[in-house]
């Protein structure tokens, strides 16, 4: 093989390697693909995140105060009373 062609093949791998772990960064993890359907009480709820723009379907993951995670449809009344909730405490 001659130079040019080994740092052609090394940026080639370089590019391939950066890209994987870019998307792994923001993976799946962080995006809902269902719903829980019950509801939690507000008092187990520590904090919550929207998921990134870019998943199937809006989503608010809710931790509580155990460690747990819960996704929730950010349409549902009760989860924006959380999340109302939860961003009043913030600022008081």
């Amino acid at each position: 093989m001659k130079p040019h062609q080994i740092s052609a093949i090394f940026l080639l791998m370089t590019v391939l390697l950066s890209s994987t772990l870019a998307q792994n960064a923001n993976g799946p993890e962080n995006c809902c693909f269902t719903y829980f359907t019950g509801r939690l009480r507000k008092d187990l709820i520590d904090r919550y995140a929207e998921t990134r723009g870019d998943c199937s379907k809006p989503g608010i993951i809710l931790y509580t105060k155990k460690g747990k995670e819960v996704c929730v449809d950010p349409s549902d009344q009760w989860v924006q009373g959380v999340k109302k909730r939860l961003d009043q405490g913030f600022f008081q």
